[in-house]
Parts: structure tokens; sequence; C-alpha cells
């Protein structure tokens, strides 16, 4: 009877995987190719596919299966036993939500996600504010009903959502000591380097057709399988897949060739950890990825650990000049001094290692004052605004270059952002532990040989997938749990400060 129970689960998350798989590829579909007359209809069917896959995971029986396989775990294997676990995690996020919650939150962002980009294009604010308000109300609700499922509290339920096991105790730790270090440090790699990052442009012309070919070409040098996956342009570069099937954007900048190659070396590095999740478990929860920020983690590392070092800049600099031609401005010289460079900007997405993690502590802050209804939404733009202030000490000229610059909160996608500096800080954690394991890791890197070090990653993160809780992965490849001193020791050596 219980193998009977457990088979009967495995099969349910077949039907619910796949389903997932095709709402990825439709969203997909909206994000990078539809015109946005066709939306409206698009929001329809994946509001209804989202429905009927919520309605595969709250059938009335679950509480009953799991507890049956759970009484004759022990004839299960760990990998088993692992799925187990992790179903029940994805029934009790899925069967607190009553199905129309489900669908109006997928209508809400879907609508949302259109008049955020309508309103970053305009500057305008007041056109996304009665989306948000709306994406917010069933956020807010979605929270609280998982919250009392999971015994937390709201904004750790969200947490949950994109971490399982990460609580704001833990993000706090690591971004109070952030917190303490960064601004002085900051103030320290300026008045080291006195070279504002504006004084050493790219001012040649790079064509979007050279940008590409750069940038298929270091996807297919890190390891990139393009019989599974490929490469296309949106707004805000991105990756959605499976084992099967992991597609990446990128976006392309006439004066700024970096921009696309660290943006598609960072979604490279989300893709090659989908592409090689256990193919055996992949329409199962326990072959899922660990959660975003270990997701984040895999694409820091390659973008951040990786790409930064002056080895990697030896290695590219070559690849760049026959790309582009042979200009001085990418000489080995320029590229480091460039990639180096300190700087407050507006931009989340451009900005650089020092500045980033305030970037999202910022984001941090206000979306749980949001949540817990302590900060207005038509407040966020001054709100946003100050903590930028306080945190850089600049002030963005408008909206769009402020509250208005991310997807996510159109999304629906509240807890989030933490994953980002977490997932910097654990990439600097796996980079030591690579180090110390491999001495020849600095001349792979200045060959551009990568297989060793995505060979590493395999072993020790793809192909575990969620057979560990988060914790005992940290723990079981670096020895320790999660904590900012690597990242910090990383920063002051980078930087020489």
């Amino acid at each position: 009877m219980s193998s009977s129970a457990y088979e009967t689960i495995e099969n349910r998350f077949r039907e619910i995987s796949l389903m997932g798989e095709i709402i990825e590829a439709l969203s997909w579909d909206q994000e990078v190719y539809m015109a946005e007359g066709s939306v409206e209809s698009r929001a329809a069917q994946l509001a209804w596919l989202s429905g009927r896959a919520h309605e595969l995971l709250t059938r009335p029986d679950w509480e009953d299966l799991l507890g049956e396989a759970d009484t004759h775990s022990d004839s299960l294997t760990p990998w088993q036993q692992a799925n187990l676990r992790e179903a029940r995690r994805e029934w009790i996020h899925a069967a607190t939500l009553p199905g129309k919650l489900v669908e109006a939150l997928t209508l809400a962002t879907s609508r949302g996600e259109v008049a955020w980009r309508n309103a970053r294009e305009e500057d305008d604010f007041s056109i996304f504010v009665t989306h948000l308000k709306k994406i917010l109300e069933l956020t807010r609700e979605t929270a609280f009903l998982k919250a009392d499922a999971l015994d937390t509290t709201p904004y750790n339920a969200l947490v949950d959502q994109f971490q399982p096991g990460l609580t704001t105790h833990t993000i706090d730790l690591v971004f109070d000591s952030l917190k303490d270090f960064l601004p002085g440090f900051l103030v320290e790699v300026q008045y080291a380097q006195n070279i504002p990052k504006d004084d050493i442009p790219f001012k040649k012309r790079y064509s979007e057709k050279k940008q590409e070919e750069l940038s298929l070409r270091i996807m297919d040098i890190m390891g990139f399988d393009f019989n599974r996956g490929r490469l296309d342009i949106s707004a805000h570069p991105f990756t959605t897949g499976h084992p099967l099937d992991t597609r990446i954007t990128t976006t392309y900048r006439e004066h700024d060739p970096l921009f696309a190659l660290t943006a598609t070396i960072h979604e490279t590095g989300h893709a090659l950890y989908e592409l090689n999740r256990p193919l055996e478990w992949r329409l199962q929860p326990v072959g899922y990825a660990r959660g975003m920020v270990v997701h984040e983690a895999m694409s820091l590392f390659m973008e951040k650990m990786v790409a930064l070092t002056p080895e990697f800049i030896q290695f590219i600099t070559p690849v760049m000049q026959k790309v582009f031609g042979d200009f001085t401005e990418l000489s080995f010289e320029h590229l480091y001094q460039f990639t180096r460079q300190v700087q407050p900007g507006y931009i989340r997405i451009e900005a650089d290692e020092v500045t980033y993690p305030l970037h999202v502590i910022l984001r941090y802050e206000l979306e749980q004052l949001l949540l817990e209804d302590r900060l207005k939404v038509e407040d966020v733009p001054e709100a946003w605004d100050d903590r930028m202030n306080d945190y850089l000490g600049i002030r963005p000229p408008g909206n769009a270059k402020g509250c208005l610059q991310d997807i996510h909160w159109s999304h629906g996608a509240f807890g989030y952002f933490p994953c980002y500096t977490l997932g910097a800080v654990l990439a600097s954690q796996l980079f030591v532990d690579l180090n110390q394991e491999y001495s020849t890791t600095s001349i792979d890197i200045q060959q551009g040989r990568f297989a060793g070090i995505v060979d590493w990653l395999k072993e020790r993160i793809y192909e575990k997938a969620s057979l560990l809780p988060f914790e005992d992965l940290v723990h079981t490849v670096s020895g320790q749990s999660i904590s900012a001193e690597p990242f910090i020791k990383y920063l002051r050596e980078r930087y020489s400060v």
C-alpha cells in the first residue's frame, strides 16, 4: 500500500511538472515574442493552466497519500525519501491557496507586467500603481495563508517559495554584516581608485550581430548545450526551462560590449544548472533546483568569481579582439580596469560588486514594509529615492531609473531579491572551496578550460538538485553556514583595500 501511495505521488507530479513546463514555455513566448495586443489572451491561458496545475496539487486525498507514504518511508531510497519531503512542501504551499486566488494572481501579474513596461517606458509610476496595488493585495493574502500553514511570518512564507528553509533571521545576519561593512568600504575604494567609471568608457560602436557572436561563443566555451537550448533578446536578461529545454536571453548595448558579455555569462551560469539537473528526476520535486539562492550562486559564480578574474580577462581579450577588431579599448588593461571600477549607480543590474548588495537591501526593506502595510504603494518612489540616497549617496533622476527598473514586483515575486546577494555570498564560499581543492583553477580559467569547473559544480550542486535541504547542501560543500565573511574577504582582496 505504501508503494502504491508513493507511486501515485510521483505520477501526479509528472503531470504537475509537465504543466509547469508548458506554462514556462508560454510565458517565455509572451516575454520574448508576443505582441502587446495578444497579451490579454495569453494571460487568460496562463491563468487557466495555473489553476489546473493547482487543482492537481490540492486534491482532497493529498494529505492521506503523503501520510501513508511517510509511514512506510523506510522502504524508499534516499532520493525517494527526499522526494517525499519536497512533495510535502510543495503540497503545503499549494493547499493553503484557493484556486481562485491562484488564477487571480496569475491574471493580475500578466496584466501588471504590461503596465509595468509601459510605466517604465513613460517614466510614470502612476501607470503601474493600480496594478501593483492589486498584485500586492493578492500577494499579501497569499503570504498570510502560507504563514499559517508553515508556522512562520508572512514574509518568511514568501521567501520560502524561492529558497526553501531560508528565513529573515539568516538574511538579516548576512545583511547586517554587509550594511556595517559596505558604506565605509565604498568610500575607501572610491578614494583609492580616484577614477570615475564614466571616465573610462567604450567609444567604439559594437554591433548587435557581433555581440551575439561573442555571446554564443562564450556560451559554447562554458559548456552550454545548444541542442537543448537557445539564446534570444529581451529587455531584462533571464533564464527559464529544464534539462531538455533551457533558454536564456541577453541585452546588447552598442557602446558597452561587456554588458552583454557579463549578462550572457550570468544567464549561462543559470542554464548550466538547469541543463545538468538529474534527468531521471526532472519531473519530481527532488529534481528541481535547490532554490533561488543556489541558482543565483551558480550564475554569480560564473559571472563574478570566474569572469571578473584577471585570468579570465586575459583569456577573453584576444577572443573579443578577434570578434570586434583589434581596438585599443579592447586591451587587457582597459578591460580589467573597467571591470574593477566601483561607482554608485541607479541601476541594480549594472551595479558593481561593492554597491550591488545595497541595491538589494533597499528592495528587501521596502517590500517588507509594503507587505506589512507600513508603506503605501503611492509612496514607493519617495521611499525608494530616500533609501538610495542614504545607502549610495545618489537620488534617481526619475522612476524609470528608480522604483520601476525591476520586473519582479509586477510578477508578484516579493521575497526574491535577497536571493541575489545571498547567492553572491554563497558563490564566494564555493569559489574558496574550489581553489582549495584544485590549485590549477586560475590556469584553467586563463586558458579557457571550463570543463573541470563545471564538473566540480555538477558533482556538488547541479546533480544533487533538491536531494539535500538548503543548509545541509551549504554545509556539505563549504563546511559552514552561509556567511558574509568570505564575501567581505573576497571584496577586500579583489579591490586591494
